[in-house]
């Protein structure tokens, strides 16, 4: 009921049925804008937290960590800690390895990996920390060193 008062899920296109039947670029994109602009939105913070305790996310999660800077994601990782800061790294690392063809969670993905071979080089405990779960910069193609 609250849909047909125009609620934020009236605008909420994957909340119906008939969502794989709208082709159009432009009503997705303003829908998806509209449904945006209806919403009391999550922080980053509560979306990571929302994807460790279900290891799952919403479209709504990803629109929001697809629009962080590589130092917002730093930050981010910065500000959690615990096994709310594992899980999120686990779930975030995980997005990398599925063959998604969304073009957010290429973005997710990249800025999760160099945001974190930033913190693994500032500090010899981040490198063991992040170590622990199983994360290792890419070797920098020159000289083979961790980037």
């Amino acid at each position: 009921m609250a849909n047909k008062q125009g609620g934020p899920g009236a605008f909420d296109l994957g909340s119906y049925g008939f969502r794989h039947h709208v082709g159009d670029l432009d009503v997705i994109a303003g829908l998806k804008a509209r449904s945006l602009a209806a919403q009391d939105l999550p922080t980053p913070a509560q979306v990571l937290e929302h994807m460790a305790s279900t290891n799952g996310w919403t479209n709504v999660g990803i629109d929001i960590l697809a629009r962080l800077t590589v130092d917002e994601y730093v930050a981010l990782f910065k500000s959690i800690r615990g096994s709310t800061l594992r899980q999120s790294v686990e779930t975030l690392r995980g997005i990398e390895s599925m063959d998604l063809k969304d073009k957010r969670y290429a973005y997710i993905s990249e800025n999760t990996r160099q945001a974190l071979t930033i913190l693994f080089k500032e500090s010899p405990l981040n490198a063991v920390r992040l170590r622990s779960l199983g994360f290792i910069p890419l070797p920098d193609p020159e000289s083979g060193m961790p980037s």
